[in-house]
């Protein structure tokens, strides 16, 4: 199908896209929420929810979402796996949803948790907040990330910590790669170029009927590494995500 033309969203466009998000991530929450306490199959049923919520994000932008696997990357359950990707825009938790097949949760903000219904929604669902500042809740915070990594639920992590105004990479925190050395985890890094050009950080300046590369890189395993290798690990991830995100041609 031939990509329509693109053009800026209006104030009113832009108000009227951020109603129906919030009342998609409203209904979507609570059909989680009645799932974690009703029925079977409840990881799955979430995965349907999670996935419908961000093809619901992403429909009104009119985005098109190119995907790239040049090394053939497998999402298998059999394998702990965590989900690294530069964060630049919005929308780029919902793209990733929709581009990469499989079970995902994000590793979240734990203020996100005290939001009603949300928060609920983000307890019951298996998404994961890891409080650093917390010793005896971050033990409890890991051991919930090893048993959704064990379920075959893959974490998804911005590594930069924050969205990047200008589109690059910045530099890395080291959390992400605390969490994928405790848990054994292999780390896939997804790479979302153009994106901040749809909605840059920090701004309504949407574009609509956009078109992005979401491009998947070389992964890592992380049991090769230990502790006082971590800074090696971090480096080997960020030089790859720079070379998915920031290299003139996609590779």
């Amino acid at each position: 199908m031939k990509q329509q033309n693109t053009y800026k969203a209006s104030r009113q466009h832009v108000a009227w896209i951020q109603l129906l998000t919030a009342i998609y991530t409203f209904w979507r929450s609570l059909r989680i929420i009645w799932i974690a306490y009703v029925g079977a199959n409840k990881q799955s049923r979430i995965d349907e929810q999670t996935h419908l919520w961000a093809k619901n994000l992403l429909l009104p932008t009119g985005l098109k979402i190119n995907i790239h696997n040049p090394h053939d990357q497998e999402f298998s359950k059999d394998k702990r796996i965590i989900l690294m990707c530069n964060h630049s825009c919005l929308y780029d938790i919902p793209v990733s949803f929709v581009a990469v097949p499989g079970s995902i949760r994000m590793l979240t903000k734990k203020e996100l948790f005290k939001i009603p219904v949300l928060g609920t929604a983000l307890t019951k669902g298996g998404f994961v907040s890891i409080d650093r500042q917390n010793s005896k809740q971050a033990r409890k915070d890991l051991k919930c990330a090893k048993a959704e990594l064990e379920k075959g639920v893959m974490l998804w992590v911005a590594p930069e910590g924050t969205r990047s105004r200008d589109g690059r990479i910045h530099r890395f925190k080291k959390g992400g790669f605390h969490l994928a050395i405790e848990t054994k985890a292999t780390i896939v890094p997804i790479g979302i170029r153009g994106i901040n050009k749809v909605l840059p950080s920090n701004t309504f300046d949407l574009t609509i009927n956009g078109e992005i590369d979401v491009c998947i890189g070389k992964e890592f395993d992380a049991t090769n590494f230990d502790k006082n290798q971590l800074n090696d690990l971090l480096k080997l991830v960020e030089d790859e995500m720079r070379s998915i995100v920031e290299m003139p041609t996609i590779p």
